[in-house]
């Protein structure tokens, strides 16, 4: 994804200015998927062992962070000047926005790291317990594979929809993404609040 943003871009339907100026974006977030999968991965650790409200905790930390964080590198606020050049093409914004979403994600997993190994209310995980075993993670796999097949399927379906769209023009999908993302966003929240109080 880093190195064939630009070739991604073109695939999935691009415009020429998306895929002039807006393959950093995509550098940035693809390049970043191994913080994501750790904010979800852990935080879903935290909800299994009955400490939902910690998991809700890093999640308030990493959005908060990247709510602040996205203005100063979009536009060049504060201590944080955009040249003129960019902002003109536009590109700095794009990139401004996926280096402002990593630096809060990755913040969320520091402290979710710090939180484990310093030991929570619910779970603590010792130095001396992190070892590879094999036969326990090919369970894992095993029993995650009816679920990793419906996420493929949901997926494929999320890139086929964008593709077409993608043929009517960059607002389109623009319009699409956010009409999609805002009710599954706001249920999550919900979902964290309902799951905090309950411990």
């Amino acid at each position: 994804g880093i190195a064939w943003a630009q070739d991604l871009l073109r695939l999935m339907g691009g415009d020429a200015w998306s895929i002039a100026h807006g393959y950093r974006y995509t550098q940035w977030m693809l390049g970043g998927n191994a913080v994501i999968m750790l904010l979800f991965v852990i935080n879903a650790i935290f909800r299994g062992a009955g400490d939902a409200a910690i998991a809700m905790r890093v999640l308030w930390l990493s959005n908060g962070l990247n709510i602040l964080l996205c203005p100063l590198l979009i536009f060049g606020l504060g201590p944080v000047p955009a040249t003129k050049k960019a902002l003109a093409r536009r590109a700095a914004p794009c990139a401004g926005a996926a280096i402002a979403t990593n630096i809060g994600r990755g913040t969320g997993v520091l402290f979710q790291l710090w939180v484990l190994f310093r030991g929570g209310r619910h779970i603590r995980v010792a130095a001396s317990q992190l070892a590879w075993r094999g036969a326990v993670l090919w369970q894992i796999v095993r029993t995650s594979l009816g679920g990793v097949g419906q996420m493929i399927v949901a997926m494929t379906a999320w890139i086929f929809l964008m593709r077409i769209l993608a043929s009517i023009g960059s607002e389109a999908v623009a319009g699409a993404t956010i009409a999609i993302r805002m009710p599954s966003r706001a249920a999550q929240v919900a979902c964290s609040r309902m799951r905090a109080i309950s411990f």
